[in-house]
């Protein structure tokens, strides 16, 4: 049985080879929606005159941007490994995109392309001039360049507090990715001090496995307690969570809190020699109001 990413790379190189079609609309026309993509189920963003400055230049994330001819030889070996990387890039904050450059001719020129396939890059954070991509071709080559040129950005992985379902389904529910889930102590326990201290290595944790199959947010200990039960979190905070929502599993780390427990956790889980617990659905999340980074303010009622 084929995989549905194998699907997605093979009808996209399909695509590049019949070259636009007839229903193709202009760069100038602005019909095409700012989301697009090359065909169903590819992470490879399509990138027209119309959605480019708010998709790329607009965005703090790397981009790495292809400008291809559906004719081009070259462009059709570079289309499955293309598509790899960015399944592979999914969520680390790397974007791969790609522009028919003879339909975008706008944009082609823009960026001086006068060959295919000819790849700029756009580094995290604020957009400049563009860059000219002096790494590999092929698919673990292309994701070593763009997660050390994040690095070299010095922008921190994105590590977001579970505040609502629409949060927790984009990072954990719909990436295929192992969701990792630090609970932290009540505020009134950890003080912003303690706190920030967590976040530091959860954001330490997110850089050290940057490529890895792996998205990282956290939640404040009794905020979601139906999905605690679910991945047998009691009250020892803080903790890791796993949780995959693709296969129904999850598990919680036994060892006491530190950072070289906290890999070994993740370690076992990316091996599969961490033991994980199965269960049939994960429960709402409820909605509570991000953390503002304060101290929490003690109020005492006074009685006459």
């Amino acid at each position: 049985m084929v995989s549905a990413s194998m699907q997605a790379v093979q009808k996209l190189v399909k695509e590049r080879t019949k070259g636009p079609s007839s229903s193709s609309s202009s760069s100038s026309s602005g019909s095409k929606p700012k989301n697009e993509k090359k065909s169903s189920g590819s992470d490879v963003i399509q990138l027209t005159e119309a959605n480019f400055n708010a998709l790329v230049m607009e965005s703090n994330e790397e981009w790495l941007v292809e400008f291809y001819a559906p004719w081009c030889g070259h462009c059709k070996n570079l289309a499955p490994e293309w598509e790899t990387a960015a399944t592979s890039l999914k969520g680390s904050g790397v974007k791969l995109g790609a522009v028919d450059a003879t339909v975008e001719t706008n944009l082609a020129s823009k960026y001086g392309v006068k060959g295919y396939p000819t790849i700029k890059v756009f580094p995290a954070g604020k957009k400049g001039k563009a860059q000219d991509y002096q790494g590999p071709r092929e698919s673990n080559g292309i994701v070593n360049y763009a997660l050390n040129l994040l690095e070299q950005s010095g922008i921190p992985p994105n590590t977001p507090q579970i505040t609502s379902q629409k949060l927790f389904d984009e990072n954990c529910a719909n990436n295929g990715k192992i969701c990792v889930i630090m609970f932290v102590p009540h505020i009134l326990d950890s003080l912003a001090s303690g706190r920030n201290g967590y976040l530091d290595t959860l954001t330490s944790l997110a850089k050290e496995y940057r490529g890895k199959p792996l998205s990282f947010v956290w939640s404040e200990g009794g905020a979601q307690e139906e999905l605690e039960k679910t991945l047998g979190v009691t009250s020892g905070y803080p903790t890791l969570s796993i949780v995959s929502i693709d296969k129904k599993i999850g598990a919680t780390q036994k060892l006491s809190w530190n950072l070289k427990n906290c890999k070994s956790f993740l370690n076992g889980v990316l091996s599969g020699a961490e033991k994980t617990t199965p269960f049939s659905n994960i429960p709402k999340i409820v909605k509570v109001d991000e953390w503002d980074g304060k101290d929490a303010v003690v109020t005492f009622e006074e009685y006459p």
